[in-house]
């Protein structure tokens, strides 16, 4: 196992151990998990049932809607009628909205008990797990009810990825692009060079990538834990994408990437960048969409109420300086639907490289 940590600095410092490469049936014996509470993606339970048959399993049903408020009170019901204490531990097995549900109820049941997590999607890798924040949905409005909470661990069993659908590969992949964007000029080049056949096909240039981000993220939390400063800057393609996600039901990495075309030609009004159509022949080598054919309109009633919209009627918007250099820029609601509005669909001429 190869082991690295981020810290969260204050007053009571919280060190977050990440363990890459290591081997679940291993982990569980060595971190004594044997007594834990497995919160695990019911796909997860389906394709890798050997890995739990052993263990305290609290089976999560796929998907969005596993975040509704209702549900989360059904698993937290579950959790009592386990007899689950303070001193016992969860462990979140799944994606990102396993990891987000498991982050909850850890720093909200009985006031809080410890939780870790061990991601199984490439998305869930470089991004979901990371960082503390943990969110469930109100309604239409997505993580609108949440903590900022570390998890004891995060541990990654690359072997989980064995049963990724073709289309998760493509999600993960949105969350990387994004990182190349505001953090990572040579990753940038890096990823137009190569596509999703190739990391699959190479695990140790993918266990390379995945640490990559996930040090990239650590990075960017460890500096700024409370989204005041430059934790906003990955929020890079998520304003509009979020809006994407709840309008057209689709999976969360499409959204972003359709949300990081549209942020891209925005950084082109309002500042000096002038290569939009790079990124969008990157999203789209990774098979990623750049098209939205919806109206303005309809994003704005949902950035309008998105938790990133500040009180005087403006947001912090993520724009990009340069590849590799995300800033953060305060746009008034009224000058960003004006800006969309004037926004065209991708030129036809985008060409990816081969």
């Amino acid at each position: 196992m190869n082991n690295d940590s981020y810290t969260i600095p204050g007053e009571a410092p919280v060190t977050v151990p990440l363990r890459f490469n290591m081997d679940f049936a291993a982990f569980v014996v060595e971190e004594q998990l044997d007594s834990a509470i497995f919160l695990v993606d019911e796909q997860v339970l389906k394709f890798h049932p050997d890995k739990f048959r052993e263990l305290r399993v609290l089976s999560v049903k796929s998907g969005e809607t596993a975040k509704e408020f209702s549900y989360v009170m059904e698993l937290a019901e579950q959790l009592l009628a386990m007899k689950v204490q303070r001193n016992d531990k969860l462990v979140g097995v799944g994606g990102g909205v396993v990891c987000d549900i498991t982050g909850f109820l850890g720093a909200t049941y009985k006031r809080g008990i410890s939780f870790g997590f061990v991601p199984t999607t490439l998305l869930a890798m470089v991004d979901a797990s990371l960082g503390g924040k943990n969110g469930i949905n109100i309604g239409n409005h997505k993580n609108m009810l949440g903590t900022v909470a570390q998890p004891a661990f995060i541990a990654y069993d690359h072997s989980f990825l064995s049963s990724l659908p073709e289309t998760e590969w493509s999600n993960g992949f949105a969350e990387i692009i994004k990182h190349a964007c505001i953090r990572d000029t040579t990753l940038f080049s890096e990823l137009e060079e190569r596509d999703i056949d190739f990391y699959r096909d190479n695990p140790g240039r993918l266990a390379e990538l995945i640490a990559r981000n996930v040090r990239i993220k650590s990075g960017i939390v460890s500096e700024d834990v409370n989204e005041n400063g430059d934790r906003k800057l990955l929020n890079f393609g998520h304003t509009i994408g979020h809006a994407v996600e709840k309008l057209q039901q689709t999976d969360h990495g499409k959204a972003i990437s359709i949300g990081m075309y549209r942020d891209a030609l925005l950084s082109q009004v309002t500042g000096p960048f002038r290569e939009a159509d790079r990124i969008a022949a990157v999203l789209l080598r990774y098979r990623l969409p750049v098209h939205y054919n919806g109206h303005a309109d309809e994003l704005m009633h949902y950035i309008a109420n998105d938790k990133k919209s500040l009180s005087d009627n403006s947001i912090d918007y993520i724009v990009l300086e340069k590849i590799g250099k995300g800033v953060i820029k305060n746009i008034s609601l009224q000058q960003l639907e004006i800006l969309l509005k004037e926004q065209h669909e991708p030129d036809q001429h985008i060409q990816i490289r081969t």
